[in-house]
């Protein structure tokens, strides 16, 4: 059992050594894993939680997550929240981190979600903290950051 469980960890690294996505990887990983055993794990099992895991709901919100972000963006509501949050407090020394951190304590409220804050608010704030002159690792950073803590 420990040498199958090494091999499935293995694969699932190899994988992402060739620079595969990681849920491809996972599913790839497990796919090869059964053809090399093919008997442990039966197919309907392989197949049916293979389905549920795609068909989540959490997965479904997420993707409307992103859009919500998008018709945000191209709409032009994030550039408006982002000008009041920046008029506020954007006089401070690092204004637009406080923005961002303000930023995701109102949409915490709205969401619950940190997921959904990451989705929706990271794509219009990390755009404009780079337009503003921060790196962008640090946009980034600060983003997913104010996310999980909202």
């Amino acid at each position: 059992m420990i040498v199958q469980l090494v091999l499935l960890f293995a694969l699932m690294f190899l994988l992402m050594f060739a620079r595969i996505p990681i849920f491809m990887a996972l599913v790839g990983s497990v796919v090869l894993f059964a053809f090399i055993y093919p008997g442990l794990i039966p197919l309907p099992v392989f197949t049916q939680s293979l389905a549920q895991g795609i068909g989540s709901e959490t997965f479904l919100a997420l993707v409307f997550y992103f859009l919500m972000g998008e018709v945000m963006n191209r709409g032009g509501i994030g550039d408006s929240l982002f000008g009041f949050l920046d008029s506020a407090i954007g006089w401070i020394r690092g204004g637009m981190s406080h923005a961002n951190i303000l930023e995701s304590v109102i949409f915490a409220g709205v969401s619950g979600s940190a997921n959904a804050d990451a989705a929706a608010m990271g794509s219009i704030m990390i755009p404009a903290m780079k337009k503003q002159g921060y790196p962008a690792g640090y946009a980034a950073a600060i983003t997913e950051v104010t996310c999980v803590f909202g």
